[in-house]
């Protein structure tokens, strides 16, 4: 019997073998892995990364570890925190519904690092992850959605995820894996307020998400001791972050609950709040297109009269925006969102530039969308993303969609094929086509790779 959670969590990620795993737990991983790639070589290819890179400049050094997206390598906590940064910059990168967390951003670049450095096999690559993607679900669904009301999760929790997924490549043992576990919690931070005025902090979060992870994961492989009660204790984070929570369900079932079977692969580059909105404007917009034979957006803007959108709250306060000013704000918008679904069907990362921003037929009808929270749809928010859509025809005649699941999820997935074609498209927007399909086929055969640090982005 183990006398802190944190214990029970770490000889668990300490167990965990390889050889013993569901094939469909080995497959998502690897998908998940290429998606997040997909995410961070596109990343590269922004100007806050620019920002980021060109800050951190006289601090990357050389060294073994691979900045995802370039031909530069660095040492293995400055490749945690650019790869953590880069990965969360376009809203891409996957999630997970109940717990209200984006669990790649800080889990894979932490165990990438520690892989590269220590030469580490592609199987025990993998193992890292599914041990650091279930560690970082299971805490945040334990103290969500009070938490999320101040706290960024993906920032505190991915502190937890990637000490877990870091510790494992490292082959701690399990004291020493709490002990990491214990000093990740003392870093974990990450708040909301960035939002208030449309700054850049947010991919901040799961960059030094995984940067601290793997610090703390590092630290504890020299005996450095951390809290054994932090999760848990009168003045851990749980009771810091979340006040009273029931903590009884991290250590449930594990082995045999793989939580990361659970995780959304994104198919919009926005919030994840502005979803399921956007697949019920996509058909809406299949319904305009059927019934008036002509879906360009000055006719749909001329049909329009009015738009509600019942939501939760928390879709409300996080995805509210309801006069976006930048491609930033257009993410977290649900009036841009479904407009945009509307006018143009499903939104890609051109989408949410100026010219989109700012065109006649998108600010007519972001003017004509209001958000109504509904108490139905509040109670199961955690459970599924319901949004309901009415759309109010001039001529009288109300179109109503509702969408209970977001496109991606796993009650509502997409095939490979589909998560190639993103992958396909994010990654040719910075390699030839023919790279992108051998990165790809790297990412499918990873768990062949004897070698992290040489076959990462072989083809």
């Amino acid at each position: 019997m183990h006398s802190t959670i944190s214990q029970a969590l770490s000889d668990y990620v300490h167990r965990i073998d390889f050889r013993q795993l569901p094939p469909e737990v080995i497959d998502k991983t690897k998908t998940l892995f290429a998606d997040w790639v997909a995410s961070a070589v596109a990343g590269t290819r922004s100007e806050i990364a620019e920002k980021a890179l060109q800050a951190v400049q006289d601090d990357l050094g050389d060294g073994s570890c691979t900045i995802v997206g370039t031909d530069r390598r660095t040492t293995p906590l400055m490749a945690a925190f650019v790869n953590g940064f880069t990965s969360h910059i376009w809203e891409y990168d996957d999630t997970h519904r109940n717990s209200l967390y984006h669990p790649a951003a800080p889990t894979i670049p932490a165990a990438l690092a520690a892989a590269e450095q220590e030469r580490a096999s592609g199987e025990e690559f993998l193992v890292g992850l599914i041990a650091g993607y279930d560690v970082g679900i299971r805490i945040a669904d334990a103290i969500n959605p009070a938490h999320y009301r101040f706290w960024h999760t993906t920032g505190t929790v991915g502190t937890f995820a990637a000490a877990a997924a870091a510790g494992r490549v490292l082959r701690l043992a399990p004291g020493e894996i709490a002990d990491a576990l214990g000093n990740a919690g003392s870093q974990a931070a990450g708040l909301w307020e960035f939002q208030s005025s449309g700054a850049m902090t947010k991919p901040l979060h799961p960059g030094k998400a995984a940067m601290g992870g793997l610090l703390s994961a590092k630290l504890a492989r020299q005996g450095f001791t951390g809290a054994l009660r932090i999760l848990e204790g009168d003045q851990g984070f749980c009771r810091a972050t979340a006040g009273e929570c029931e903590l009884s369900g991290i250590i449930r079932n594990l082995g045999s609950d793989y939580r990361i079977l659970e995780v959304t692969t994104k198919m919009y580059p926005s919030c994840g709040h502005t979803h399921t909105p956007i697949d019920a404007a996509l058909g809406i917009r299949r319904r305009l297109s059927d019934a008036v034979g002509d879906c360009s957006p000055s006719v749909i803007a001329g049909l329009v009269r009015r738009i509600v959108v019942h939501t939760n709250s928390v879709a409300l306060r996080v995805a509210g925006i309801s006069n976006p000013r930048s491609s930033y704000e257009a993410k977290f918008s649900i009036p841009f969102c479904v407009s945009h679904g509307l006018l143009y069907g499903s939104p890609a990362l051109e989408s949410f530039e100026k010219g989109y921003l700012d065109d006649a037929p998108t600010r007519q009808l972001m003017q004509r969308v209001s958000i109504t929270i509904d108490p139905k749809l509040e109670e199961v928010f955690r459970d599924k993303r319901p949004t309901e859509i009415q759309v109010e025809l001039n001529d009288g005649r109300v179109l109503q969609e509702r969408v209970e699941f977001r496109r991606g999820d796993p009650e509502n997935p997409v095939s490979k094929d589909a998560i190639k074609e993103k992958f396909m498209g994010l990654v040719s927007r910075a390699v030839s086509g023919s790279e992108a399909e051998s990165l790809w086929n790297a990412c499918m055969r990873i768990d062949s790779a004897p070698d992290m640090s040489q076959a990462f982005l072989e083809g």
